[in-house]
């Protein structure tokens, strides 16, 4: 993955939409819609050769559902499964998410913040120029990413998107490191609720 690869999934999933015909469902009538996700994700982790892929879950808490823009809550966690040659990471973060309905399809941006742990391979890693080897390291993580979910009936969504994501890192000379996530996954959709109109 790139970051011409990145841009070019944000641009899908901001600038293209599906057009439907509007009709009235049990989703206009909810001012709070919960949802959880679970995804299989890639990583690029931001060393070089640095792969893994991984697994992402997590729970969205959508504000004003059946509106053109609609804010979430949300929380995601994601866990290294393969854990490649180089390095791996995990995460867990939350903040907000804003996504626009064009029909079915939802695209959407979202920043988030939270922990994460780079976990290095091997007999770890090595700090350039010394002689200190780290097996693993901890540090905060600041994300921002889009993608899109595409309604597929009355609970399932398809889920695609991209998250950018940079950790501190005692490997590296910067003491960052910028890591890219590209996962594609399913959502379902909790109706529960009312408002009176």
């Amino acid at each position: 993955m790139r970051w011409r690869f990145g841009a070019a999934v944000l641009a899908v999933g901001l600038g293209c939409g599906l057009r439907a015909a509007a009709q009235a469902n049990d989703a206009d009538y909810r001012q709070i819609t919960p949802s959880v996700f679970v995804a299989a994700t890639g990583v690029e982790t931001g060393l070089p050769g640095g792969r893994n892929l991984g697994v992402t879950a997590g729970l969205d808490v959508r504000f004003l559902p059946g509106r053109r823009l609609q804010p979430s809550l949300e929380y995601r966690g994601t866990y290294a499964v393969v854990k490649g040659s180089v390095d791996s990471q995990s995460t867990n973060m939350g903040g907000l998410k804003l996504a626009v309905q064009r029909g079915r399809l939802f695209p959407f941006v979202n920043v988030l913040v939270g922990r994460g742990e780079t976990e290095y391979a091997g007999v770890g890693y090595q700090v350039p120029g010394t002689f200190r080897y780290y097996l693993k390291s901890s540090s905060n993580v600041y994300d921002v990413g889009g993608g899109a979910d595409l309604d597929l009936g009355n609970h399932l969504a398809l889920k695609v998107e991209l998250q950018l994501q940079r950790y501190s890192s005692p490997v590296t000379v910067s003491g960052h490191l910028y890591g890219e996530a590209a996962s594609v996954g399913m959502a379902y959709t909790f109706h529960l609720g009312r408002y009176a109109q």
